[in-house]
C-alpha cells in the first residue's frame, strides 16, 4: 500500500486535509502504520461529497487514477481500492469514537444468533472474524503481519460464492453510490437501527467483508457504552439519510 504513491507526495500538505493528517499521525504514532492512501481515498468519496453535497459522489474509475504533475502516479483496481476505502472509513471512525471496542458482552450470545452482521451464519462466526481482524491485522504493525491472514476460519456449509455483510445505509452509500441493481438484504436492529448489505466475493474479497463486519461491531459496542451519545447523534445522522435519499432503506 505504501509504495502506491511516493512518500515525498503523501507527506505534501496538500495530499490530505488537517482532520485527516491528524489521523494519519496518530495511527503513525501509536500503531506504526501510515493509512494516507486510505485516508486519501475515503477524502475523496465521503469528504468531497459534504463539500459539494449537490454533485454526484467521484466514481471509483476516477479515484482509481492518482495525477501529479499532469502524470499518473498509480492507477488501482476497483477491488483494492474499495478495500482502501472500507480501511479509511474505519479508520476514521475509530478516531472519532477514541477507542477499538474488544469486548463483547456474554449477553449479546444469548440474545442473537444467526445473520448477525454476516448473512446466514452464526454470531460466533462473525465475533471470530471480528476478533481475527483485530488481532491479526489491525493491531499488529505492517511488518510483523502474516503475508497470509486467514480471517474466515470457519463457516457454515453453504453454496453462496459471497459474503453479505450488514453495515449502515450510510456505509453501504458511499460504497455503492446510487447503484439499486446489487442485491440488497434487510435487518432491524433496535440498538444500531436497520441495516443493509454489501456484497463481497468469498474467493478475493475476504479483507473487505472482514473490514465491514468489524466496523458493525464497532458500532454496536459503541452504541451500547455510549447510549444517550448514540441516540442523540442518531437524529442528525437520520437527516443525512433523509438529504441522501437512503432513509427508504
Amino acid at each position: 500500500m505504501e509504495n502506491l504513491i511516493p512518500k515525498k507526495i503523501i507527506l505534501e500538505e496538500e495530499f490530505l486535509p488537517p482532520e485527516l493528517i491528524e489521523i494519519r499521525n496518530h495511527v503513525l504514532l501509536n500503531r506504526g502504520e501510515d493509512i494516507s492512501i486510505p485516508l486519501h481515498i475515503y477524502e475523496e468519496r465521503v469528504l468531497f461529497s459534504e463539500f459539494y453535497p449537490d454533485e454526484d459522489l467521484i466514481s471509483w474509475s476516477t479515484i482509481g487514477n492518482y495525477y501529479y504533475d499532469n502524470k499518473t502516479i498509480f492507477k488501482i483496481n476497483q477491488q483494492y481500492l474499495k478495500q482502501l476505502f472500507l480501511r479509511g472509513w474505519i479508520e476514521v471512525n475509530i478516531f472519532k469514537r477514541n477507542n477499538i471496542y474488544t469486548d463483547i458482552p456474554e449477553w449479546v450470545n444469548q440474545k442473537y444468533f444467526d445473520n448477525f452482521f454476516i448473512l446466514n451464519e452464526n454470531i460466533n462466526f462473525s465475533k471470530e472474524v471480528f476478533y481475527n481482524f483485530i488481532y491479526n491485522f489491525l493491531l499488529i504493525k505492517p511488518k510483523k503481519r502474516k503475508k497470509k491472514i486467514k480471517l474466515f476460519k470457519t463457516t457454515k456449509i453453504n453454496q453462496e460464492l459471497n459474503w453479505y455483510v450488514f453495515v449502515s445505509p450510510e456505509l453501504r452509500y458511499y460504497y455503492y453510490g446510487n447503484v439499486t441493481t446489487i442485491k440488497n438484504n434487510l435487518k432491524n436492529n433496535n440498538e444500531i437501527g436497520d441495516l443493509v448489505t454489501i456484497t463481497f466475493s468469498k474467493k478475493n474479497e475476504s479483507m473487505s467483508a472482514a473490514m465491514a463486519n468489524f466496523e458493525s461491531w464497532q458500532n454496536f459496542l459503541h452504541a451500547l457504552n455510549n447510549p444517550s451519545q448514540y441516540w442523540k447523534n442518531k437524529g442528525v445522522f437520520k437527516k443525512s439519510l433523509e438529504f441522501h435519499g437512503l432513509d427508504k432503506f
